[in-house]
């Protein structure tokens, strides 16, 4: 039985893993993330190998090759892991941002509710949307939270337009409720 050899992407990869840490290690270790660099490392070679599977035929043939292709091949590789291992990290800082700024937003709606006279529409429909915010899971928060819709995938935009849904409908209840009640 014989083996076939990885492919040079593969190798490449592997062999930039130390790099990468480093790299994470550098620029994240501020911030206290419920998992760690290595978490980040092994998210960037999800996303590559979804990358190459989702446009198999945009990459040079050379990569999935055994050999170690051109020198234009090999800096348009690292160019790709290297921009992967910067949204990711991005991506982290900011749901740990908004994150931190959910609660922040929850504990002034808090507040705010406190100083808002007892009948307001306006503070019902913000606490009703505080509420539903804080129920979301971090990956809705990150959803709602980007603004460039050009880096979302169709699959995540429609999430998202059901997430904005969702939310208007339960602020929409709470109004209704609130004035049939009155």
């Amino acid at each position: 039985m014989t083996v076939d050899a990885e492919p040079w992407w593969l190798s490449e990869l592997r062999r930039l893993e130390p790099t990468l840490r480093s790299y994470f290690s550098r620029h994240s270790g501020a911030f206290d993330f419920e998992y760690g660099d290595d978490d980040l490392q092994q998210d960037v070679s999800v996303r590559l190998l979804a990358a190459l599977r989702r446009n198999e035929g945009a990459y040079p043939d050379s990569w999935f090759l055994t050999d170690e292709p051109k020198a234009n091949d090999r800096n348009a590789f690292r160019s790709l892991v290297w921009t992967i291992a910067r949204a990711r990290l991005y991506d982290r800082l900011r749901r740990r941002y908004v994150e931190r700024r959910a609660i922040e937003a929850a504990s002034l709606a808090r507040e705010a509710s406190e100083s808002i006279e007892e009948g307001s529409d306006v503070r019902r429909a913000m606490l009703a949307l505080a509420a539903s915010l804080s129920e979301l899971s971090t990956d809705e928060q990150m959803l709602l939270a980007e603004a460039n819709e050009d880096v979302l995938t169709s699959t995540e935009r429609v999430r998202r337009f059901r997430l904005k849904k969702r939310i208007a409908e339960i602020v929409r209840r709470e109004l209704r409720g609130r004035k049939q009640s009155s």
